[in-house]
């Protein structure tokens, strides 16, 4: 047990009852040494008790330290803001605005940054609407999705946040209505109805991933959409599993990177009916379109 102390980086392997967590990286917290045992927390899940040959250390304790010493030697403290924001919602959007102006100085120039060392970047598709209304330049922006054109996990990625949504209004959480109407947090320009889903999944969603599920993934969907608004869960469930089946049996995520790992979420998910592998796939999802964020001189 000699490396497997406090700090050390370590991946889990072999697990059999709990293999969720086999390829997991971590950070030994703890240490039990009667047991052989140690407990780790993983960096994207939860934090576990595992025996240490079923551990393969990644990186050891000493190595990290030196790693973070070296690192903070070499960098310098940049000023750094983070801006939530509840797309389509006015209010979100000024005080956004506002924040900007305060940070880079009230008089901003059009086209011209008061203080050069400002980088920005942009989550989702196209440029943030913030930066728009005060007319930063493109060139100081990282965009995370220039393009307008969607790759399938970016797809599917979509679906299953909106159907996340549309499982609040089958639940009776969110109803049919505009803003606070349909429920806490909905933003003030939205207007939860059957039209927005069809709607969201058209412009800029998975339309193209739903139109390649026969015999016409497009109606399937929309039926799914009627079904979460009259609330018949069955209905809603039956539909959408034929969308997820589809996905899992035909050879249509062949092409994506970890595709076995995904058609296996979406298995868990028909059959534990848990939103939680929506959560996990959104992970995975989010790992493997960083690989490819575009960068920025």
């Amino acid at each position: 047990m000699d490396d497997f102390v406090k700090g050390a980086e370590v991946r889990v392997d072999g697990l059999v009852r709990a293999s969720k967590y086999n390829g997991k990286l971590g950070k030994i917290l703890e240490v039990f040494p009667t047991e052989n045992k140690v407990g780790v927390r993983l960096y994207d899940s939860d934090e576990i008790k595992v025996a240490t040959d079923k551990l393969t250390l990644i990186r050891s304790a000493g190595s990290m330290l030196l790693d973070a010493a070296s690192a903070s030697a070499s960098l310098r403290k940049i000023p750094v803001v983070l801006l939530g924001e509840l797309h389509d919602d006015v209010r979100c959007g000024l005080k956004n605005t506002s924040i900007l102006m305060d940070v880079m100085g009230t008089k901003v120039k059009k086209n011209q940054l008061r203080k050069p060392e400002y980088l920005l970047v942009s989550e989702g598709r196209g440029v943030n609407p913030c930066y728009r209304a005060l007319g930063l330049p493109i060139d100081r922006i990282i965009v995370e999705h220039p393009s307008s054109s969607q790759s399938k996990i970016e797809m599917l990625d979509k679906l299953l946040l909106t159907t996340d949504l549309l499982t609040n209004v089958l639940e009776g959480i969110f109803k049919q209505g505009t803003g606070a109407a349909a429920g806490r947090g909905i933003p003030d320009k939205v207007t939860i109805n059957p039209q927005f889903f069809m709607d969201r999944a058209k412009d800029d969603g998975c339309w193209a991933l739903l139109q390649a599920v026969p015999p016409n993934g497009i109606a399937i969907y929309e039926q799914m959409v009627a079904a979460a608004f009259s609330r018949d869960k069955q209905q809603f469930y039956s539909l959408f599993d034929v969308i997820l089946n589809y996905l899992i049996d035909s050879d249509y995520l062949n092409d994506v990177s970890m595709s076995d790992q995904i058609k296996q979420r979406l298995r868990l998910f028909i059959i534990t009916r848990n939103i939680q592998q929506f959560k996990e796939l959104g992970n995975l999802f989010y790992s493997l379109l960083s690989k490819n964020l575009p960068t920025s001189n």
